[in-house]
């Protein structure tokens, strides 16, 4: 009844109660849990009062919502995976809409398998975001010298800060995933350090060169990334690619242990607690390098050499040499059991006999007669030994760091 009242006396005032409560709703929904379902019902209800609001600044532009609810309507759209209708929307509604409008288009290609004509887009429109402010307007200092004043690029849809409040917001696997990979590609791009290169999901749909890489400002770049990644694991704290790409920042950055966390919870999550076999479109030759690397920093070098069977051609010189250090941080001969390479329990047999440590010795001994390490066994008994191994190993390593 009052609200009749008041649409009737005055359409404006109800159409700023109307966006208020838009709002509050809105607000509720974004704070609502990832695993809490929403009824089909009143998602739709949502969706079709946000068209309804969108369809009026349309009409009545005189009256604009203001960017916050714009902002709202934008990531709860995405967050529903309400692609289509984002991609119908005028291409100049809202600058928040205009850019769930170019992620949307992505996803939508990421999910049919499309083409790549929306990535360049999204590429595009994030890179000025970055630009290194420019001086063009000048003032006068107290002593009456010229003093540039820089400002961001004006060719950006937003500012970073901007940027990353909207991130904030999103809690969809695919964007997060979709934002994730374009920043850390810009990230990998302008380090350019093929050492140090980070894991990204969706890696191959960005280019690989930035031609002005100079005008970027990497520093923002990294720190938008890695705040990001840390929001969407805050989310999906169980998502296998995240994890590892995770894990990466932490290598590079020198923090060997909280990257081997990661790297074992991307173990433990993709493996079923390390009973199953580890996806190889995670954990990969580079992946075990830099968990060997990692060991070695930490002077566990006894895990190291372990971890060195996991490569498809282990490379035996670093791995006798992690076996013959002195100085080791790690149980050493308790990790003998997760050995299932002969050729590695040899050279520890020669080891501990120069040494004259016969327990040991006779230890890894015993461990070459077990029947299903033995050398003319079928590759599917050598397989099974192995899969054993490796679960009892990173179960350990588990045990360890997490």
């Amino acid at each position: 009844m009052i609200h009749s009242e008041v649409r009737n006396a005055s359409p404006r005032l109800s159409r700023f109660l109307n966006w208020e409560h838009l709002r509050l709703d809105l607000l509720e929904v974004l704070d609502t849990p990832v695993h809490v379902c929403q009824s089909p019902t009143y998602r739709a209800e949502i969706v079709q009062r946000i068209m309804s609001l969108l369809a009026s600044y349309k009409k009545e532009r005189e009256v604009p919502p203001d960017p916050n609810l714009m902002e709202l309507c934008s990531a709860v759209l995405l967050n529903f995976r309400e692609w289509d209708k984002l991609i119908e929307l005028e291409h100049k509604v809202d600058f928040y809409i205009q850019f769930a409008k170019v992620i949307a288009n992505v996803c939508k290609e990421v999910s049919n398998k499309a083409g790549r004509s929306a990535t360049k887009e999204l590429w595009d429109t994030i890179l000025p975001i970055f630009n290194n402010p420019v001086s063009n307007q000048h003032k006068r200092t107290a002593s009456g010298m010229s003093k540039d004043s820089p400002r961001e690029s004006t060719s950006a849809i937003m500012n970073r800060t901007q940027l990353f409040q909207f991130v904030k917001k999103l809690k969809d696997v695919l964007v997060l995933g979709i934002i994730i990979s374009c920043l850390g590609k810009f990230y990998n791009i302008l380090k350019d350090d093929s050492n140090g290169e980070i894991f990204l999901e969706y890696q191959t749909l960005w280019p690989t060169v930035i031609s002005n890489s100079n005008v970027f400002n990497m520093m923002a770049v990294g720190e938008v990334f890695q705040n990001t990644l840390h929001h969407a694991l805050s989310i999906h704290p169980t998502h296998t690619a995240w994890l590892r790409t995770k894990g990466d920042v932490m290598y590079v950055q020198g923090h060997y242990a909280s990257a081997l966390m990661y790297y074992l919870s991307a173990a433990m999550v993709s493996s079923d607690f390390f009973s199953l076999p580890l996806p190889k479109a995670i954990f990969d030759d580079l992946q075990y390098k830099h968990m060997i690397h990692c060991c070695t920093k930490l002077q566990n070098h006894t895990q190291a050499s372990v971890l060195h069977q996991f490569l498809e051609e282990p490379n035996y010189s670093m791995a006798f040499k992690a076996l013959g250090e002195r100085v080791c941080n790690d149980s050493c001969d308790t990790y003998y059991s997760c050995i299932w390479d002969i050729t590695l329990l040899e050279f520890l047999v020669n080891h501990h006999t120069k040494r004259g440590e016969t327990d040991c010795r006779q230890h890894v001994i015993q461990l070459i007669g077990q029947l299903e390490l033995n050398s003319n066994n079928n590759e599917e008994i050598q397989r099974e030994a192995a899969s054993l191994r490796k679960g009892w190993f990173l179960r350990a390593m588990a045990k360890q760091y997490l």
